[in-house]
């Protein structure tokens, strides 16, 4: 962050610093002014509703999103082990080739 970026960025968190405690008093007395009885009649409603009109699934997704998670942490690993050799200095160390078209990280 620049000098000018911090100077710019000054009124903001005065205005935050001010603000944060009333917003929090806010909050504070709508949770205290809420009818929660009322509130869960109304979310059993929307589940109800959401339940019914809804096919059952066949997969919650688990599995798929694994799978992202994954891929997400071999390009994580590859760009990792491409920034080692490129930063290598000494000839100890040598990365694995596990990018270069193998499927599977160590």
């Amino acid at each position: 962050m620049t000098a000018t970026d911090q100077e710019n960025a000054r009124p903001r968190m005065q205005a935050w610093r001010t603000a944060g405690p009333l917003l929090e008093q806010v909050r504070a007395e709508e949770i205290r002014a809420t009818d929660t009885v009322k509130a869960m009649e109304m979310l059993d409603e929307l589940f109800t509703h959401a339940a019914l009109s809804q096919p059952v699934r066949e997969s919650s997704g688990l599995i798929e999103q694994q799978a992202i998670f994954s891929r997400a942490r071999r390009r994580i690993h590859c760009s990792e082990l491409a920034t080692a050799a490129e930063n290598q200095r000494s000839s100890e160390y040598r990365a694995r080739p596990v990018c270069a078209g193998n499927s599977r990280t160590p």
